[in-house]
C-alpha cells in the first residue's frame, strides 16, 4: 500500500512539473512570436532601422488579441496567402499589439486611437511618409479583401500615395469630386433623414464649423445613405444646416466603400492629401473631431 502511494505521488509531481513547463513554453512562444504564417515580423525600433538602411517600405499592422475577430481572420486568411507572403518580402513587416501598453502608445502616434476598428494597416515609405491606410478586414468577402489588399501593397512598393476619390451629386444637382478639395481636410458625414443620431451628429459638425470660423481649410460634406430620401426630404429634415455645408444625395459608391457595418452616422475624415485619417460609426463629439483635424493641418 505504501509503495502504491509513493508511486502515485511521483506520478502526480511529475505531471505537475510537466504541465508548468508546457505552459511556460506556450507563454514564451506567444511573447516571442515573430511570424504569422510564413511572414517574418520585426519589432518597431528594429523595423525603422531596417527600413532606413535598406530603403524598403514599411507595413505596420496594428491589431488586438482581445475580441478582435477581424484580426484573427486577417491573420489566418490573408497572411497565409502565398501572394501576400511573396509581396511581404518587399516590406519591413512590423506588428503592434494594442493590448501591450508600449506598443499601444506607438499606435497612438499614428492616430490609431481615433480609429476603433481594428485591424488597421499603415503603409509607410522608408522616410516615414504615410502612403496609405487600410482600416478593418472584410472577412465576409475574403477574395475581394485579398485582391484589394494586394493592390495596396503594390502601390506602396511603387511608392504611390493612395489618394481617395469619388464623385457625388449635391442637392443642387451639381457633380462634385472628393479630389476637388485637395489641400483641405474633409469631413464626410454619412447620414439619412430618419436617423435621429445623425441630427445630433450635425449639431456637433456645426460646432466644428463654428470653431474654425471663416477658415475654408476644413470642408464638411453630408451624403445621404438611403436612396428613398429625395432632395426635398433632405432639405426638410436638415434645413437648419443646408446652407452651412455641402449636402449630397444617395451615392452607392460612397455607401459601399465607407459605410461601416451599415451604421449611421458614419464619419470619415480625409487629410489634405486625400488619405483616410479617421473612420468611425456612431456619434463623434466636436472636441474629438477638432483634435483630429488640428493634428492633420
Amino acid at each position: 500500500m505504501v509503495k502504491k502511494i509513493v508511486v502515485l505521488l511521483v506520478v502526480i509531481v511529475s505531471l505537475a512539473f510537466s504541465g508548468c513547463t508546457e505552459n511556460e513554453n506556450v507563454a514564451d512562444n506567444e511573447n516571442s512570436a515573430d511570424t504569422f504564417g510564413s511572414v517574418q515580423w520585426v519589432s518597431y525600433e528594429d523595423g525603422l532601422n531596417e527600413s532606413a538602411s535598406t530603403g524598403k517600405p514599411i507595413m505596420l499592422y496594428v491589431y488586438s488579441k482581445q475580441d478582435c475577430l477581424a484580426c484573427d481572420k486577417m491573420e489566418n486568411l490573408l497572411f497565409s496567402d502565398d501572394g501576400f507572403v511573396e509581396k511581404s518580402r518587399g516590406f519591413v513587416m512590423i506588428k503592434l499589439n494594442v493590448d501591450v501598453q508600449q506598443e499601444k502608445e506607438v499606435a497612438f502616434n499614428y492616430r490609431v486611437q481615433y480609429i476603433p476598428y481594428l485591424p488597421t494597416t499603415i503603409f509607410l515609405s522608408s522616410n516615414g511618409t504615410e502612403l496609405n491606410r487600410v482600416i478593418g478586414y472584410d472577412y465576409s468577402h475574403p477574395s475581394q479583401a485579398l485582391n484589394s489588399f494586394l493592390g495596396y501593397m503594390d502601390d506602396a512598393l511603387q511608392g504611390k500615395m493612395n489618394r481617395e476619390d469619388f464623385s457625388f451629386t449635391t442637392i443642387n444637382g451639381k457633380t462634385k469630386h472628393l479630389s476637388d478639395y485637395r489641400g483641405k481636410v474633409v469631413l464626410l458625414d454619412l447620414m439619412a433623414t430618419w436617423c435621429n443620431p445623425c441630427r445630433m451628429q450635425m449639431q456637433e459638425l456645426e460646432k466644428v464649423l463654428n470653431h474654425y470660423g471663416s477658415n475654408d481649410d476644413v470642408v464638411i460634406i453630408s451624403i445621404d445613405t438611403d436612396q428613398r430620401d429625395d432632395v426635398n426630404k433632405i432639405k426638410d429634415t436638415f434645413g437648419d444646416h443646408i446652407n452651412e455645408w455641402t449636402f449630397g444625395v444617395y451615392n452607392s459608391e460612397v455607401v459601399s466603400k465607407y459605410l461601416l457595418e451599415g451604421s449611421i452616422p458614419t464619419l470619415v475624415i480625409f487629410d489634405t492629401y486625400g488619405r483616410i485619417a479617421y473612420l468611425r460609426a456612431g456619434l463623434t463629439y466636436s472636441q474629438d473631431l477638432i483634435s483630429i483635424i488640428d493634428a492633420l493641418k
